[in-house]
């Protein structure tokens, strides 16, 4: 039987202006291997819009490569702490991705949300603030 490794999943949001045009940065590693790198932009939101998103497109991604062990890192405070029931989330555009991204959960043996520092998370922030800055130009 071969153990399982943990995959790392470090995401962000980027938001140009609060709302305006947004992307996620979403970097998949599991060792040294990288998985899964995403720069996407998403249209025209908030950062917290960003932030959710690039978690749950992250979590679509770990399924999709039948991953169970699962990290997630993200720089959002606000998103960790919401993830980690340590916040309540009342918006309800918010509410439908956090509804989708607990949806997801019980796939996962082991799942985790950890903030990390944004210099921990430059990967993820290169890949979110460059889906926007490709749009602006």
């Amino acid at each position: 039987m071969v153990e399982q490794q943990i995959v790392y999943i470090y995401t962000d949001g980027a938001c140009s202006g609060n709302p305006g045009p947004m992307g996620i940065g979403v970097y998949m590693r599991k060792g040294k291997r990288v998985i899964e790198m995403i720069s996407q932009y998403l249209g025209k939101g908030t950062n917290n819009t960003a932030e959710l998103t690039a978690i749950n497109i992250a979590l679509e991604k770990a399924i999709f490569y039948d991953e169970k062990l699962i990290e997630i890192k993200s720089d959002s405070e606000w998103a960790i702490k919401i993830l980690n029931h340590q916040y309540k989330c009342k918006q309800p555009h918010l509410l439908r991705i956090l509804k989708l991204i607990r949806e997801k959960e019980p796939y996962f043996s082991s799942l985790k949300y950890f903030w990390i520092p944004r210099e921990e998370n430059t990967v993820a922030n290169e890949l979110a603030q460059s889906s926007v800055q490709k749009r602006l130009k």
